[in-house]
């Protein structure tokens, strides 16, 4: 169906009727009719495949990446400098003397399709010369079962259900190891913020205290309390705003959010962030020891266990444990990229309108 894609100029009417006829295959895959009223984002979650669009982009991003890491004598980019009647070159419209335009908007060409996609995208034409980025990119989704086609799907239907194979839900060993070596790298960078509190705890600008007799058990529960709900709201706000302010989500927070979808999770994902994006989530830790009195060995310990947790909650096993923030809930988050922005637990999302429930989720399937 999408033979020969790289090359078209699509319009959206081509999208569109892409869409209608790949609908159509995956609902006869099912079992389903439009008869059993189930909507198309069921059917798109129980199949798992990627949808025609974002293949046809993949496709047409790849030959373009291919196109311009040639030369500029190569023939097919001496194509480009060629000026056509009726068609535009950069621009200008190009006309010859005694060639009559037609009605309406000149005819749409592949290179518009390509730099709306682009800019769509927030991309630009320079990353396609970089070939390592492209391989990586294909690494994390290399178990995508749209890469075998649709053929290989109809294996897997069992009485109108789609079963996928085991594999499809497990990293590959490449996707771990880019994640691992993300981690690493961001990693040193890390310290900067523990290191940069601890010196202002030792001078006393702020709250921090050193032993729990020094203000009673009741008081240090209370306290402790306090501190985790800022933190909680803090962490909540700076992880939405980095989703929501484009820059920092182009620049810093999609450096973590190119793994998202099962098969491209796992707990070493928690780790691997732009290493600006991994302190500003962690900042809220350091701003509540100025606004309530925190004892230190808790607060480097929060620290801790917020490495232990953000890895804990990547690995795709929920705990179901109310109102844990469990993995079934980051999971989401993930693939939605607008739901879930809480840390620890349900209870911002609640708030704030954002949170999904992975159960309610599993009875849409059903």
């Amino acid at each position: 169906m999408l033979y020969g894609v790289e090359y078209w100029s699509i319009k959206n009417s081509h999208v569109q009727k892409l869409k209608v006829a790949e609908m159509r295959m995956l609902r006869w895959m099912c079992g389903f009719t439009r008869a059993d009223r189930v909507r198309n984002e069921i059917i798109w979650k129980k199949v798992g495949v990627t949808s025609v669009q974002d293949k046809m982009r993949e496709v047409k991003f790849r030959w373009f990446g291919h196109v311009m890491r040639k030369g500029t004598d190569a023939p097919v980019r001496r194509c480009e400098r060629l000026a056509l009647n009726g068609f535009k070159q950069g621009n200008e419209e190009v006309l010859e003397r005694g060639f009559k335009r037609g009605k309406g908007r000149s005819k749409k060409y592949w290179r518009e399709v390509i730099r709306h996609d682009i800019e769509q995208l927030q991309l630009t034409e320079d990353m396609t010369l970089y070939r390592k980025a492209d391989h990586r990119r294909r690494n994390l989704v290399e178990s995508d079962p749209t890469r075998v086609g649709y053929g290989g799907l109809l294996e897997a239907v069992r009485g109108g259900d789609i079963v996928l194979q085991s594999t499809d839900a497990i990293p590959s060993n490449k996707a771990m190891l880019l994640q691992i070596s993300v981690a690493m790298k961001a990693m040193p960078w890390y310290c900067a913020l523990p290191t940069l509190s601890e010196y202002m705890i030792e001078n006393g600008w702020t709250k921090c205290f050193a032993r729990i007799s020094d203000v009673g058990w009741p008081s240090f529960v209370l306290n402790a309390a306090i501190y985790l709900v800022i933190v909680e709201f803090g962490i909540y706000w700076m992880h939405k705003l980095l989703h929501d302010i484009k820059p920092l989500y182009k620049y810093l927070h999609a450096t973590h959010h190119i793994y998202n979808k099962q098969n491209t999770l796992s707990p070493f994902a928690g780790l691997a962030f732009h290493p600006l994006d991994g302190i500003l989530q962690a900042v809220p830790h350091v701003v509540a020891l100025f606004l309530v009195p925190m004892h230190f060995t808790t607060h480097i310990a929060l620290i801790f266990l917020e490495a232990l947790w953000t890895a804990n909650i990547h690995d795709c096993i929920h705990g179901k444990v109310w109102p844990v923030m469990g993995a079934g809930y980051h999971t989401i988050h993930h693939t939605t990229y607008r739901h879930n922005y809480g840390h620890y637990t349900i209870w911002m999302d609640w708030m704030f309108g954002t949170l999904r429930d992975p159960a309610e989720e599993d009875a849409k399937k059903m």
